[in-house]
């Protein structure tokens, strides 16, 4: 999945998201956040959620951002109880 599918998917699904803020590729440490960012000190990118009581808890740690945008769409679906299949489409496939 590409940072814009998983725009795309969050837009789609915002009223499902409702409050929560999703951060891409960026630490945001208010309430209800959801996201990932590259942490230079670590070289890698951690995929974080932030409480009500804004303590931040780091879910997952990658060497490479694809790997954590889809941990982070996994988590947008199942924090939100979203089904929904991808359907990624190879465009040698698209006439």
């Amino acid at each position: 999945m590409t940072k814009q599918e998983l725009v795309n998917f969050i837009n789609k699904h915002r009223d499902k998201i409702g409050i929560f803020h999703i951060a891409l590729d960026e630490r945001f440490e208010g309430q209800f956040t959801l996201g990932y960012y590259y942490d230079e000190k670590s070289s890698q990118y951690k995929v974080y959620e932030v409480n009500e009581r804004q303590d931040i808890w780091i879910r997952d740690e990658f060497k490479n951002e694809s790997d954590a945008i889809n941990r982070l769409y996994r988590l947008i679906k199942t924090t939100f109880w979203i089904k929904e299949t991808i359907i990624l489409l190879d465009d040698l496939e698209i006439d």
